[in-house]
């Protein structure tokens, strides 16, 4: 449950700076947050896959990890 609230917490984050960021159009800073939002998946993968190397949630987040933030990069481009 905790990695569940995790994630949650990180995608949610990164949603709501999107929705500020796009009225705002301060794209430098959206772009730090997608940056740190890939950074927060990492140490949760991390944190999964010490515990269990062969973790499937920790595999399935690194295969999809990019297109977790994708929404937010095509908001940096005006789409």
């Amino acid at each position: 449950m905790r990695i569940k609230k995790a994630i949650s917490r990180t995608i949610y984050t990164l949603k709501n700076s999107v929705e500020k960021h796009r009225k705002n159009s301060d794209f430098a800073r959206l772009k730090w947050r997608i940056d740190k939002t890939q950074e927060e998946l990492l140490v949760i993968v991390n944190e999964l896959l010490s515990k269990n190397k062969d973790s499937n949630t920790g595999k399935f987040i690194i295969k999809t990890g990019g297109k977790v933030t994708l929404f937010a990069e095509l908001a940096t481009k005006g789409i």
